[in-house]
Order: structure tokens, then sequence, then C-alpha cells
């Protein structure tokens, strides 16, 4: 199963800079900063999909290295 999940402190505002943790069957593979608005769902996934990109790019020369 594949996760969104907000990791923001409990006192952040529910609009503006969240922090997320994209997880797999439990296992956080990355976490990401998200503007959060009423309307940004699909910004959300966007920033996911980016967040796991950059974090896929960053384990692969970690390894090459």
């Amino acid at each position: 199963m594949i996760a969104i999940v907000n990791i923001s402190p409990k006192h952040t505002p529910a609009h503006g800079l969240n922090q997320y943790a994209l997880k797999s069957d439990r296992v956080i593979l990355c976490t990401f900063w998200h503007i959060r608005t009423c309307d940004s769902k699909t910004q959300l996934l966007i920033d996911a999909a980016e967040a796991y990109k950059n974090y896929k790019a960053e384990k692969s020369i970690g390894e090459a290295a």
C-alpha cells in the first residue's frame, strides 16, 4: 500500500506549508514539503512523485560512488 501522510506537528495550520512522508507498506520512502490549500490535492500527488523521483536519483548516485 502507498500512503502520503502529513507528518507536520499538530499545531501546524491546516493551510500553508506542511511536511509529508511518502510511505510504502509502512516504510517511509522520502519526506517532502507541500503548500496545503483547499484545492491542492493534485499538487500534493505531483509533489510526492517529484520527491520520490529525487530520492531515487540521489540513491542511485550514492550507490555509484
